[in-house]
């Protein structure tokens, strides 16, 4: 496959969370065959760092209902050490949906060229936001870290923007509206599949004494999908993952399909539960909420025996139980 090598020379510059380095830009692109180029922006004046304490962000919207199955970065690297840390999230502060890390040796020192991210496949929906994320577990500003070229105050792109993470203080900052990561995307078109509905939750019983609580999750998708996965976040530190019935052929809920799941709440309070469904396409739905009320939560007493049972056993020794006569 052939390669073109645009050799291009920069400016220096040094910004608080951003610089480059005097010196050669060497970019390289290739048509790829796994997947068509989607999204992308190759347009830069500086380069922002990648380190242990400020990571970088770039959001995308894909144009078409795809699996997404690489992402390309333009950087280089200061003397880095450490692994590159790129994923894939739809918000900043949830979990990855897929993830990669890059050796150091594949930056080049000095050097800015296209990097391939060769996730796990995933599928990506027409027109909603994720977000490339790159970040380190080590390294600093100076002289051990990552260089992500990017625009600066030219919003070339329009489907989204540059974010900065400020690691120490937990921090991601407002976006940089006019600022552009050099990136690309490649995806293998999905005709025309849409996600799940967002599933409707009720209540279907409580018992305020036990406090457990069943709850209905209706789950249905606009194409007649089957529905394969259902997650629920409870609201209070608890997750579940309730399967299809065994006696489902393929293991799977039809559109429409009431799913009823019981929880057992430890503690009164106000709950926010959460749900979302995959379809057979493994795309995810939104996630629908639902907000509950719990009373406090009655616990039943206990003797001392029961609190303690091994206690019981120990009185009950005969040794035990003579020596405790003498009083």
């Amino acid at each position: 496959m052939r390669k073109k090598i645009i050799i291009l020379s920069i400016v220096g510059m040094f910004l608080l969370s951003g610089f480059t380095a005097i010196g050669t830009q060497v970019k390289t692109s290739s048509e790829d065959d796994e997947g068509t180029l989607d999204q992308q922006q190759t347009e830069w004046d500086v380069g922002y760092p990648i380190e242990r304490c400020l990571w970088q962000a770039q959001s995308f919207m894909p144009s078409y209902n795809q699996i997404l199955t690489k992402v390309e970065i333009s950087c280089s690297s200061t003397n880095a050490k450490n692994m590159l840390i790129v994923s894939i999230r739809t918000d900043l502060r949830d979990d990855d949906l897929t993830a990669v890390t890059i050796d150091p040796k594949t930056c080049n020192e000095g050097r800015y060229e296209w990097i391939e991210c060769d996730f796990p496949d995933i599928p990506i929906v027409k027109d909603r936001t994720y977000y490339i994320i790159c970040g380190a577990n080590d390294g600093n500003i100076w002289n051990n870290c990552y260089i992500w070229d990017s625009t600066f105050e030219r919003d070339i792109y329009d489907r989204g923007e540059r974010w900065a993470y400020y690691v120490a203080s937990d921090y991601w900052s407002e976006s940089f509206k006019d600022d552009d990561m050099c990136f690309k995307t490649y995806g293998i078109k999905v005709d025309d599949n849409q996600p799940p509905s967002v599933p409707e939750i009720t209540v279907e019983t409580s018992d305020k004494a036990e406090g457990i609580s069943e709850y209905n999750f209706m789950v249905s998708d606009p194409d007649e999908d089957g529905l394969f996965e259902l997650e629920i976040f409870w609201g209070d530190g608890r997750i579940s993952y309730p399967s299809p019935p065994a006696l489902f052929e393929p293991d799977h809920w039809d559109s429409g399909y009431t799913v009823s799941v019981e929880h057992k709440w430890e503690k009164g309070g106000t709950y926010t539960i959460k749900a979302r469904v995959k379809d057979s396409f493994c795309f995810w739905s939104d996630f629908g909420t639902l907000e509950v009320e719990i009373e406090g939560v009655k616990t039943k007493s206990m003797n001392l025996y029961e609190r303690f049972p091994l206690l019981q056993n120990l009185l009950s020794m005969p040794m035990i139980n003579r020596i405790l006569q003498l009083f």
